[in-house]
């Protein structure tokens, strides 16, 4: 099958790039200091070409309008996890909630997602992805002030300064620039944002493969980041999958957002870690087995 082609071809790259990761570590390679340099360089440079890419030529606002219904989809499934994270993991450590609750809200999905939907449903089901992850790209700044930033005040002022001062709005406002002024960059600036994009998965993996170096084998077996897997992997795009059905949403459209909302683990659970100070390690754990995981359960979820 195509889909099961595709989604063991990005697993095996995903298992490369960890393991020259850990070797890296191992090896002595990679040092602490070098993980948090990559780690500022993934964030700040590589994420933020992607996002400029994405929208200068894909996310315009003629497709951001005609595929609104979706934006409010995505928004809906990213608040829905945002309130089920916030209360589900309340029985662990306080310091495990702080990665499962980051890795139940933003996923994998443009790494791992993107290639699956695209080898199932085309250039349109790939276009379909690139607008479903805009309101989770935003997350991923905003989730990581509040829950990784020990500085972090919870108020109005505080939330609307992580959501507008951060690389992936602003990324995303130079992106819309030509759709707004009617004008297209350069052939060489959309090459350049696209190499550097191109650079955010392979190295923030080879991170979390380092990070991975760290961690015990009997570190590495723990039941919360089984129970973060099961909500990240099944509850979530069950329920995600059940709600569209009954809403009435078009059954392709209703399997795209289901397998969507049910990718592993973003990288960046590991990566917001490290770049916060909190514990990277537990983070990688979750973001390992969760994507090793959704080996099982992605055919569960296109299937049901």
């Amino acid at each position: 099958m195509v889909s099961m082609d595709a989604l063991i071809h990005t697993l095996l790259k995903i298992a490369i790039y960890l393991l020259i990761g850990f070797i890296c570590k191992k090896a002595k390679w990679i040092t602490d200091e070098a993980e948090r340099s990559l780690t500022n360089l993934i964030l700040y440079i590589f994420m933020s070409g992607t996002v400029i890419y994405s929208f200068a030529t894909e996310l315009n606002l003629r497709n951001l309008s005609n595929y609104f219904g979706i934006l409010l989809i995505a928004a809906g499934v990213e608040i829905f996890s945002l309130l089920l994270a916030s209360f589900i993991y309340r029985p662990f450590a306080k310091e495990k909630q702080k990665a499962l609750r980051y890795g139940t809200v933003v996923s994998n999905g443009g790494m791992i997602g993107l290639p699956i939907i695209q080898s199932l449903f085309g250039t349109a089901g790939a276009l379909i992805t690139n607008i479903y992850l805009v309101p989770q790209r935003i997350f991923i700044y905003t989730e990581a002030e509040r829950i990784f930033n020990p500085d972090y005040k919870s108020s109005l002022k505080g939330f609307m300064k992580s959501l507008f001062i951060n690389p992936i709005t602003f990324s995303m406002l130079i992106g819309l620039l030509p759709s707004l002024f009617n004008f297209e960059y350069p052939a060489f600036i959309l090459g350049v944002c696209d190499s550097l994009g191109k650079c955010t998965a392979p190295v923030s993996l080879i991170i979390v493969g380092s990070i991975l170096a760290n961690t015990t084998l009997a570190q590495k077996i723990d039941w919360s980041v089984l129970a973060g897997c099961a909500v990240r992997l099944l509850l979530i795009p069950i329920t995600v999958l059940c709600a569209t059905r009954i809403i009435g949403f078009d059954s392709i459209l209703s399997i795209i957002v289901a397998l969507l909302s049910g990718m592993p683990m973003a990288s960046t659970t590991a990566l917001m870690s490290q770049k916060y100070h909190q514990d990277a390690s537990y983070a990688s754990r979750c973001v390992f087995t969760s994507t090793v995981l959704s080996l099982f359960t992605i055919p569960i979820i296109l299937f049901l």
